[in-house]
């Protein structure tokens, strides 16, 4: 992931795939608890679930959108539009 490598190497850790039960402090982030209960000392917290895709290119090329709203696809993932 290039975004995380970039983050990395500015000294910023990144803890993907790890839920977030609680964030605590009074005025200020002091401390997040994840989900398996360990607590990380923060001062600032980012949150990003999920991704929203932009499926405007293949929409325009005639694809069908489905489920979540991705490009529908055939068996063998083919899409339904000739080249």
């Amino acid at each position: 992931m290039r975004v995380e490598k970039k983050l990395s190497e500015r000294g910023i850790e990144v803890l993907g795939n790890r839920k977030a039960k609680a964030i605590l402090g009074d005025k200020e982030v002091k401390y997040v608890e994840l989900e398996d209960g360990q607590k990380i000392r923060a001062d600032v917290v980012i949150l990003g679930i999920g991704v929203i895709p932009n499926i405007r290119l293949a929409l325009n090329s005639g694809l069908e959108a489905g489920r979540f709203s991705m490009p529908c696809r055939k068996k063998h993932q083919k899409s339904k539009v000739l080249a």
